[in-house]
């Protein structure tokens, strides 16, 4: 992925980057702002926040919930999720919310306002991101995907400390409720999904042991 970006950001195209909806877990110790330019001293003509995507979708599932298709509904915003059913339980594909992840949503958007064809990397902690673009459904969004230690290698390799670098703005417009999105409870929180935690209508889990 690193030697794909390189080969972007080398080529006559614009290439826009997308920082996923988790890299202030990652990048704790940087203000937005750095990280945004450390990605343009990499040659990004714009930086994304990924939150972005999610407030694209977020309208979706609450026509959704409000129609109350009388079943249960799994979100599809996880790639990874997304695969284990449709490899391991096919019963539950009827179950998925028909809806594009975060990722590709921001990927169509930025794409679709741009007058120039472009390249958009997506930088992001999860791996199954890498696996999702090759879908013939949405290879058509993002060209590739980065994970944090990625990126943080193509820094190192460039020798640009972002520690040191004065902070510019992201792309787009600004994003709100949408960064809640990547700690727990916030997937209900940004889909306007209102629950006091103790609903058994709804279930939220986070990591291994509390989703056994």
């Amino acid at each position: 992925a690193i030697q794909e970006t390189e080969t972007h950001l080398s080529s006559n195209y614009p290439v826009v980057a997308v920082m996923g909806c988790s890299y202030p877990a990652f990048f704790y110790d940087l203000h937005p702002g750095q990280i945004v330019s450390a990605l343009k001293k990499l040659g990004f003509a714009e930086v994304y926040e990924g939150t972005a995507g999610v407030e694209l979708i977020a309208p979706e599932y609450k026509k959704l919930m409000e129609q109350n298709l009388g079943m249960p509904l799994i979100s599809s915003h996880c790639p990874t999720i997304v695969d284990l059913i449709e490899r391991h339980y096919p019963q539950l594909l009827r179950n998925l919310v028909p809806v594009v992840s975060p990722m590709v949503a921001i990927g169509r958007a930025i794409k679709a306002h741009q007058a120039k064809k472009i390249r958009v990397v997506y930088i992001s902690s999860c791996i199954g991101g890498k696996f999702e673009i090759i879908s013939d459904a949405t290879e058509d969004a993002v060209d590739t995907v980065l994970t944090y230690k990625e990126l943080n290698r193509m820094l190192g390799l460039k020798k640009i400390d972002p520690h040191r670098l004065t902070q510019s703005s992201f792309s787009g417009k600004p994003t709100s409720h949408g960064r809640s999105f990547s700690i727990s409870g916030g997937t209900f929180h940004v889909f306007g999904i209102g629950h006091d935690g103790l609903d058994p209508d709804f279930v939220s889990t986070v990591g291994e042991q509390a989703s056994m």
